[in-house]
């Protein structure tokens, strides 16, 4: 019989989370830490609509506002995860993967909203936000 796999994670206020049981909130607490280093001017600092193609996107709020496909209208979620043409999110509705070509997308960051194409923002994220490895 194989083995499950567990990886247990401690967390500042002494709750104590295991994967992948408890992924949700894993992925919450990440997200949350990117917002606060953002927040705080650490990591890739504060995103403005000046400098938004060129941040990490994981952890903010995103909306799509138009798009060829009008099945994709109006999904919210948090982004969980990026590759070049796709944003996965958490949505009420559980996980989705959005194709960012073709759609407009609305961010919600440092209390602002910034609207991109998402033909902008189809890069690698490594390539796009100038991180290596």
């Amino acid at each position: 019989m194989a083995r499950k796999r567990s990886l247990t994670m401690f967390t500042k206020d002494g709750l104590t989370l295991h994967y992948p049981e408890d992924k949700r909130a894993i992925m919450s607490i990440y997200m949350q830490n990117c917002r606060d280093d953002r927040n705080a001017g650490h990591g890739a600092g504060a995103v403005a609509e000046s400098n938004i193609a060129s941040q990490d996107l994981v952890g903010l709020d995103v909306k799509v506002v138009d798009s060829g496909n009008r099945e994709l209208v109006g999904v919210s979620g948090t982004i969980r995860y990026e590759t070049m043409n796709t944003f996965y999110l958490y949505t009420l509705d559980g996980e989705k993967q959005l194709p960012k070509k073709g759609s407009v997308w609305e961010f919600a960051a440092n209390g602002s909203r910034i609207r991109m194409d998402g033909s902008d923002l189809a890069k690698r994220p490594a390539g796009r936000t100038g991180r290596t490895g």
